[in-house]
């Protein structure tokens, strides 16, 4: 999985600091708000306060992605033996996930939460995590492809092969996501060629060096078929 650094992801956000005083007020006494001003005001005054608190939830769920990211890239530097960085960095994806909705940093913090329990070998919830961010109208399209390739890598390490073809075959034929399919040709044919499939394994890495010859996928897919 490629790396995705804190600095990448968050960049300083003052609007925590100065909305999240507000914020917690408005969780606290927002029933009071109806009985301080009239009805037409008031109805001005809470949606107000909502976009006010809803900014700030998804400010914070980004800050709490970013420190997520921090602990998952601490953790898989050490080859992902510690247990502990792994879980709390889950913990951070599942806070971010409950804070940002559907936005794009919950898509991002619900594929990570997926990995670590991956990580953690919980591969059924790190299935039906994935499953929901590649399944979901919200998730950015970049992010589906990367999920739906992880989803097929998931498969394929918890014995279930031909689910993990069945991804790579829609992924391949995905011209939206972005993610590139001389990547999941060649993930594919491997899975194929492990299957017994050898006429189809060949077949994607030749789909490789007719249509992407230029890619170091391409140097790969050649060596695959002299073999």
């Amino acid at each position: 999985m490629a790396r995705v650094t804190r600095k990448q992801l968050l960049k300083e956000d003052e609007f925590v600091e100065t909305t999240k005083d507000f914020s917690q007020w408005f969780e606290e006494n927002w029933k009071n708000v109806v009985k301080w001003a009239g009805v037409a005001a008031a109805v001005v005054v809470v949606v107000a306060l909502f976009f006010v608190y809803q900014a700030s939830q998804q400010a914070k769920a980004r800050v709490m992605l970013g420190d997520g990211i921090a602990k998952f890239n601490e953790a898989e530097q050490g080859g992902f033996s510690d247990t502990a960085a792994i879980e709390a960095s889950w913990e951070l994806f599942d806070q971010a996930a409950g804070k940002a909705g559907g936005s794009a940093a919950g898509s991002s913090a619900r594929y990570y939460r997926a990995n670590a329990a991956f990580r953690l070998g919980k591969q059924d919830e790190a299935i039906s995590g994935l499953e929901e961010v590649v399944g979901a109208s919200s998730t950015p399209p970049a992010l589906r492809g990367t999920a739906r390739a992880t989803l097929a890598s998931v498969h394929a390490d918890s014995g279930e092969p031909d689910k993990a073809i069945e991804q790579l075959q829609i992924l391949i034929d995905d011209g939206e996501s972005g993610f590139p399919p001389q990547v999941a040709l060649l993930q594919l044919g491997r899975l194929q060629a492990a299957q017994g499939d050898t006429e189809s394994a060949r077949a994607a890495w030749q789909r490789i060096l007719d249509e992407f010859k230029a890619t170091s996928s391409a140097n790969t897919a050649r060596e695959l078929l002299e073999q």
